[in-house]
């Protein structure tokens, strides 16, 4: 990205885009300034060189460098916290002013290591994230049929316009703040922020729309501070970091997305087919958002991805375009509580049936939310774990957990802390769910995970956990036992 033509007046250097390093070397008098120019040139390329460079130089006041400091935290208050998962981007660094030469090459080392730790610290936390783009070209998808009636609808336009508003730059919108809040408020970003709120383990502050559009703001914004900010992880505001920096990336690549919605479309209601009941009709929708620590989501309105958690990494991009819409054919049929007043089923009125024991309904909870992940997961795996067997024992134990915390401790509090762990960052349960849809498939065929689908939560577990014998265990059994005795009294309702 270039950067203004810097002025010399105050550095007796050009800091534009056109210097190399040995003109830098050349004007560094001092030793310790060159050893700190040698310290750069082995952190950074000589294009983020004359990025970070060119940006301290066009500070009008060089304190204004401090201000970085009070990023973290504002970023914190509007809804973008890393949650310990990722160190703060300066931790309690201390940069130095760029008054002059020297010191803004010493400012310039300071945030070149914060930058470098801070990907690393991404890589090691994050492994699925992708820091660069793969310059892939879109795959030949197999051809697969659907029924005639189904429909499916990819939804770009939240994406779109926020690159169309950092293309056009903040700095040339005479209504940037309007524009801002209509960006925040589009549907694809209101159902991703209510995916994100109702998860239920994710600590306050949580996301808002103003929250959204503080950070859209500053994203588009090309202040040099606000570029420094987006220079030093791609996490920052809530990943509009990443979108900005890599804009003509995404461009792109919502654009080859677009042009290949048919096979897009074609593959995912193909797969979805394959488990679904006689005479299912679905007609659907997705969305693209963007949104920091959570790939995938869904509302009753709508399925969705954050699309910087995939950039043009396409398998997994179809896979966890599938894993989502399979979501939103799960709430078409799969049981919904009877008793609810609402016309409108969620996954909240599917995880809800009106047994007469309070202890019998938070298990019926956790075991659908486990259903609905795992059956998802067996159709779209598309975050696999290092080692699916050990998962697949940690949710087995999780569950057994689950089930003493009801029914021997009667603590349904310490029930609903081990449901979110075992499902939150696509953990365990989502494995021993699969595991046991796989069974269900190996025993009877694609037809049959369809059947377990309209059954519900308890009839899966009763059938696949008594066809898969690779854990047999007296917890095991009593799991079975109390699954028949609840998929009894739903079939008698």
């Amino acid at each position: 990205m270039n950067t203004p033509h810097a002025a010399t007046a105050r550095f007796n250097f050009d800091f534009g885009s056109d210097w190399d390093w040995n003109q830098l070397i050349a004007r560094a008098e001092k030793q310790a300034t060159h050893n700190t120019v040698n310290q750069l040139t082995d952190m950074l390329s000589i294009e983020d060189a004359r990025f970070l460079l060119g940006q301290l130089a066009r500070l009008d006041d060089p304190a204004e460098i401090g201000s970085l400091q009070d990023y973290g935290q504002l970023q914190i208050e509007w809804g973008g916290s890393f949650h310990g998962m990722l160190p703060s981007p300066l931790g309690d660094r201390e940069i130095a002013i760029p008054a002059d030469f020297d010191s803004l090459v010493a400012c310039a080392l300071t945030l070149a290591q914060a930058r470098m730790d801070n990907i690393s610290a991404l890589k090691k936390a994050i492994p699925s994230y992708p820091i660069q783009f793969k310059q892939d070209a879109f795959p030949k998808l197999q051809t697969m049929t659907y029924p005639a009636g189904w429909s499916f609808t990819l939804n770009l336009s939240a994406i779109e316009r926020v690159l169309d508003l950092f293309c056009n730059g903040s700095e040339a919108s005479r209504n940037v703040e309007s524009t801002v809040a209509e960006i925040a408020s589009l549907p694809a970003f209101a159902e991703m922020i209510r995916h994100r709120r109702e998860l239920g383990y994710i600590p306050e502050p949580l996301i808002t729309r103003d929250g959204l559009a503080s950070f859209i703001q500053h994203a588009a914004s090309h202040a040099p501070v606000d570029m420094l900010w987006k220079w030093l992880t791609p996490e920052n505001l809530f990943d509009l970091a990443d979108l900005f920096m890599n804009q003509g990336n995404y461009r792109q690549l919502i654009e080859t997305i677009g042009a290949h919605r048919h096979e897009i479309t074609t593959h995912i209601l193909g797969t979805i087919a394959r488990f679904a009941p006689p005479k299912t009709v679905f007609n659907d929708r997705l969305a693209f958002a963007i949104g920091w620590g959570i790939a995938g989501w869904a509302t009753d309105i709508t399925g969705g991805i954050n699309i910087e958690h995939f950039k043009d990494d396409y398998n997994r991009l179809l896979l966890t375009l599938t894993h989502e819409t399979f979501h939103r054919f799960q709430l078409h049929v799969c049981p919904s509580d009877p008793e609810s007043v609402s016309d409108q089923r969620s996954f909240e009125t599917i995880a809800s049936f009106p047994f007469a024991l309070d202890l019998d309904r938070k298990f019926y909870e956790v075991l659908t939310y486990i259903f609905l992940e795992g059956t998802a997961t067996y159709v779209a795996a598309a975050h696999p774990p290092a080692n699916r067997e050990e998962s697949i024992r940690q949710g087995r134990d999780l569950l057994s957990e689950a089930f003493s915390a009801i029914y021997t401790d009667r603590n349904t509090d310490r029930a609903e802390e081990i449901l979110n762990n075992g499902l939150k960052s696509n953990g365990p349960f989502y494995w021993l769910g699969a595991r046991i849809a796989e069974s269900i498939v190996e025993n009877g065929g694609d037809e049959a995970l369809a059947d377990a689908l309209i059954a519900g939560a308890p009839a899966f577990f009763a059938e696949g956990l008594a066809l898969d014998r690779s854990s047999d265990s007296p917890a095991q059994a009593r799991i079975v036992a109390k699954a028949q005795e609840l998929a009894e009294i739903m079939r008698g309702t």
